[in-house]
């Protein structure tokens, strides 16, 4: 469609008063500005909210504030296309010389876009958008047009993004009616002409339109403006977490002006009387009752079990949670009825994602809290004198959410008499948990001694805020949710919270706002969950029951660190996650599909077996009821023979369990077709490069044939780099950097193509002996994601000419998965390994090994670490008190010698790190350095005890306790630890150390202490296996020569 040119483009003003009350307030909180004034932005990012578009251009990146802003605010599978030239270019028209200052050049081009970690979506072009075609990028559905502000580009880009808009897709300007005079954004959109009227929002410097359909046609951008007319169909009356949801929205949509018709159940059945809530008077109003402006434009369905009378005209949206994974086969038909799916949570719509509904129906509604009722300070709830530290359970004490776990853990971490007690609010005793709940269990703890409060009566909102306030941290260890209420409810309240480490939870939750529980997950041992088949094998998390142990110490250990975390969670929260924030997302929803024509045809009624209670769920004959099992033959239930981990009902056998897939493709919608059409997993080559044309050969050379495909992220080489990876078949593609590792990584990761992706740098070579052991790892690897799991590849790296460095082995994640959601994070020294615990990915060893060859004159080096010292410290300001910032501060200020200022950064790592956070061992060796180095040798040797009180047998913790011992006059006691060392072996963990740990060096020092106490033949022996393990070495060689000599004829 090209451009419809009129006289004159029609601008109607509007203010932002009847702008916000038209698009919504959405929560900003964050956003970065730029060169775009505060309202400004809001007003692009509010535009950006309503329309939810997949496809969106930006013309103008500069320094890529608002290419942050698009990315962080728009669906997690939109892509963003920025085009703008940097600083030196030739330009397709000279523009207005005022504004070649804001031209940015290559360093400086997009260096924010990854502020929020969502780079990934963008997809950087440089070019003079004069000059470029737009329709190569179409169809789009939102173009902001913020780039050259002369008549000339602002013409030709307003022209341009115009015809590459889809129906009803939106084009927004900056600067429009800006007083500058060289700033002529406003004539050239009124010379145009558009056929649409451009809306200019008072106050702000932003107008927008919203394309045309063609006669006849219906766009999905469309967008309902009148008062929508809708049929919620669930209970609103009961106490379960169904029924308080169904109120709050309710609530939330009546004042937005929707015209709602609630379902009645009418009462409850006999027996359960008293297990409903009273109804606000607005929404009894509206029970029982059609909307009052006629028939519904959407019914939503949001009960259990779901059902399946949708009115016959009416737009259908199943709203259903599902904590299991596969979905129940019976709930097939419907799925192929509803219009869409709505989810609490990612891993919920991925569970609907696997049974094949299309990514564009499936959508996430995150859940809330009432604001005003959980805060911080709220009146705590009376509870009886006691305990110093309280923990408190929230919610029915079923196997699914974990409370096995936390009785088996809880009497592991403390005594009856630590002064640490437990608080348990069960829900559903009476009710719809009725029979299936841990009561006897919690019972026999108390009988031990324990001081446990077990709580079984309803309490309203502001009593359970109040029982938030009244304890010290919320612990739910779940296996599975559909949210998980209470612990946004707690974290709102400024609660610490202890959560396993799966979505939901990792949705609106991370290291900084709450102390995750490792997981893994583990199947059922058949396809089915109670009375329902399920079209895969089904699977819950297995948190980790020794890594609660720890939580629950240290939290109890270090309250005010507990109540610090608690605080951030609070605004987190409250900032992000209110029904209020709930409703928001519903509305855009119900908008979207009102302005859908309505349907045809009859009402829907699929024959589905709707049972009006849930299946059993929990302790029932010492099991989880419904006759299922956990794992292959381990957990509830358990087949004759199928043993229980750890002799606990309850828990999956991890010896037998598979490990299905938290995602159905790699970066959110449709995967790309296969590489090369083989049944076996595919593997891509991921590397990121710059200035390489030296090194890249030999790397890729030593893997030739090895992987499906090669991709090569080029972040602005200036030799012949990219022509060496096109000349071997690689895929190239330029990045701009952006002072970011992990940005640079990700852009690699998201045009990947494999089932797996593996890294190298550069300078890495794979030796033919470890090639032949990674191409038998490659060819093993599983096809199908319920098998699949991530790699640990050694990376030995070459000492440096003059013998530094020894011979180091690092251990890094170099094979994984390539799935939604598995994203590098970490400006400097960046990590895989969150991402894959947050999405369940067990990490295994391999037996690879890549050798690194690059090192680093002084100076280069030193430049190096003033580069990662910048861009750390601006992270850090991002990321407050993130232990891993600190980690890597304080670990160039120990190569710096900075002791001082490295002890300082350390301690305040460790501070905020769990003992299986994968730097903790290393923290507690460098701090040992650090008190060793400033001459306090007591407490390097105390911080050495420390660490080896969780890890008994690491080898450089022994090795720098038995340096603080020798030099403090001890040479005893420094031998029992240098010959321990010599007893163990490199473990599988985390680990960057030489090798030479556990061999020469060790024996060096005992030679050295075997002589100074007269024992020749000791020390002899000791420097000949420095001989044997290092042919040649001169010391030994000449220490075994005085050796002799002294020993005489």
């Amino acid at each position: 469609m090209t451009s419809q040119i009129r006289s004159s483009t029609r601008v109607v003003p509007i203010t932002r008063e009847e702008f916000h009350g038209r698009f919504g307030a959405p929560d900003l909180g964050g956003a970065l500005c730029g060169y775009t004034r505060e309202a400004d932005t809001a007003a692009v990012l509010t535009l950006l909210c309503h329309a939810r578009p997949a496809r969106i251009l930006e013309v103008g990146t500069a320094l890529g504030h608002m290419t942050a802003n698009l990315t962080r605010w728009s669906s997690e599978d939109a892509k963003v296309f920025t085009i703008d030239l940097v600083r030196g270019m030739p330009r397709a028209a000279a523009g207005a010389a005022e504004q070649l200052d804001e031209v940015p050049t290559l360093a400086e081009r997009g260096r924010f876009a990854d502020h929020f970690g969502t780079v990934q979506k963008a997809f950087f072009i440089t070019a003079d958008s004069l000059g470029y075609d737009f329709g190569r990028l179409a169809p789009l559905d939102f173009a902001f047009v913020d780039g050259g502000h002369d008549f000339a580009h602002a013409l030709a880009d307003s022209r341009k993004s115009y015809d590459a808009l889809a129906p009803c897709g939106w084009l927004v300007w900056h600067d429009f009616g800006s007083p500058v005079p060289w700033v002529e954004v406003r004539q050239a959109v009124e010379a145009i002409g558009f056929a649409e009227p451009v809306i200019h929002i008072e106050g702000t410097e932003v107008a927008f339109l919203q394309k045309q359909a063609p006669a006849g046609a219906t766009g999905s951008a469309a967008v309902h403006d009148g008062p929508v007319r809708v049929a919620w169909d669930g209970d609103v009356r009961g106490l379960h977490s169904l029924g308080l949801v169904n109120r709050a929205i309710a609530s939330e949509l009546l004042a937005r002006g929707l015209d709602l018709a609630l379902a009645d159940d009418g009462p409850p059945p006999a027996g359960d009387e008293g297990t409903d809530t009273p109804l606000d008077p607005g929404l009894a109003e509206r029970l029982g009752r059609e909307p009052s402006g006629g028939p519904a434009q959407v019914h939503v369905m949001h009960r259990w079990p779901p059902g399946s009378n949708f009115e016959p005209r009416a737009r259908r949206v199943l709203m259903q949670p599902w904590e299991y994974g596969s979905l129940p086969r019976a709930w097939l038909p419907l799925l192929a009825a509803a219009d869409e799916v709505w989810s609490y949570s990612r891993s919920v719509r991925d569970a609907y994602l696997r049974a094949g509904m299309p990514h564009g129906r499936v959508h996430v509604i995150p859940l809330g809290v009432d604001p005003e009722a959980f805060r911080p300070g709220v009146e705590p709830l009376p509870l009886p004198p006691g305990p110093r530290f309280r923990f408190l359970f929230v919610g029915g004490t079923i196997f699914r959410k974990g409370i096995d776990v936390l009785l088996d853990a809880f009497p592991r971490a403390f005594g009856p008499d630590d002064g640490v007690g437990l608080v348990i609010k069960d829900m559903g005793v009476g009710t719809f948990y009725r029979g299936q709940t841990a009561g006897d269990q919690v019972a026999a703890l108390r009988e031990r001694g324990y001081p446990v409060e077990y709580l079984t009566r309803d309490l309203a909102g502001p009593e359970l805020a109040g029982l938030y306030a009244a304890c010290d941290c919320l612990v739910h260890p779940f296996r599975g949710e559909g949210f998980a209420l209470p612990v946004a409810e707690a974290m709102a309240c400024g609660l610490p919270v202890i959560a396993t480490a799966a979505s939901p939870v990792t949705d609106y939750a991370d290291d900084a706002t709450a102390y995750l529980i490792p997981a893994r997950p583990c199947e059922f041992s058949e396809n089915r969950v109670g009375e329902f088949e399920t079209i895969a094998r089904p699977w819950l998390h297995e948190p980790d029951r020794d890594a609660l142990v720890d939580l629950l110490r240290r939290v109890a250990a270090d309250p005010q660190a507990a109540r610090r975390k608690g605080a951030a969670a609070s605004e987190r929260i409250r900032g992000r996650f209110t029904w209020s924030h709930t409703a928001e997302a519903v509305e855009r929803r119900l908008r979207a599909l009102a302005s859908l024509e309505p349907r045809t045809g009859r009402r829907f009624e699929p024959r589905m077996n709707t049972d009006k209670h849930r299946w059993g769920e929990g302790f029932r004959d010492g099991g989880t009821g419904g006759g299922w099992h956990v794992g292959r033959a381990g957990g509830p239930g358990a087949a004759p023979g199928g043993r229980q981990a750890g002799g606990v009902s309850g828990s999956p056998d991890p010896v037998l369990v598979s490990y299905p897939c938290e995602s159905v493709s790699i970066r959110g919608s449709k995967s790309p077709g296969p590489i090369r059409g083989a049944a076996k997993a595919q593997v891509s080559l991921t590397m990121i490069v710059r200035d390489e044309e030296e090194n890249l050969p030999r790397c890729l050379g030593s893997v030739a044939g090895l992987f499906d495909e090669v991709v090569v992220v080029d972040t602005g080489s200036r030799d012949r780099t990219a022509e060496i990876a096109r000349g071997v078949g690689a895929r190239v593609f330029d990045f701009v950097w952006v002072d970011d590792f992990a940005a640079a990584r990700n852009a690699a990761l998201a045009r990947a193509r494999g089932d797996y992706a593996f890294w190298l740098d550069a300078d890495d070579v794979v030796e033919p002996e470890e090639r032949a052991k990674l191409e038998r790892l490659l060819v093993s690897l599983p096809a199908d994601e319920s098998e699949q799991a991530a790699y640990v590849v050694r990376c030995a790296c070459d000492p440096e000419p003059d013998g530094r460095g020894g011979n180091t082995v690092v251990d890094h994640i170099r094979l994984f998965p390539a799935r939604e959601g598995v994203r590098w994070t970490y400006a400097v020294h960046e990590q895989i390994l969150p991402s894959l615990r947050r999405a369940g990915v067990p990490v295994r060893w391999s037996d690879v090994t890549v050798r690194h060859t690059g090192y680093s004159d002084p100076a280069l080096r030193g430049r190096k670490l003033e580069r990662d010292a910048r861009i750390l410290e601006a992270e850090l300001a991002e990321r407050p008190g993130d232990p891993f910032v600190l980690f890597n501060l304080g670990s160039i200020a120990v190569e710096r010698q900075a002791w001082p200022r490295a002890l300082e950064l350390l301690q305040r790592s460790l501070s905020g790190s769990a003992p299986s956070d994968s730097i903790t061992r290393k923290l507690f060796a460098l701090i040992a350095r650090c008190r060793q180095m400033l001459g306090d040798l007591p407490r390097a040797i105390a911080a050495c005890d420390e660490g080896l009180s969780f890890f008994p047998d690491d080898s450089e913790l022994l090795f720098r306790k038995a340096v603080a011992h020798r030099g403090s006059g001890d040479p005893a006691a420094a031998e029992a630890s240098w010959r321990r060392i010599l007893g163990l072996r490199r473990p599988e963990e985390f680990a960057s150390v030489d090798q030479g740990i556990f061999g020469h060096l060790t024996r060096r020092n005992l030679a050295a202490l075997a002589e100074e106490r007269g024992d020749l033949a000791g020390a002899m022996e000791h420097w000949r296996a420095v001989l044997a393990e290092c042919p040649g070495d001169a010391e030994a060689m000449g220490r075994v020569g005085g050796l002799v000599e002294a020993a005489g004829p």
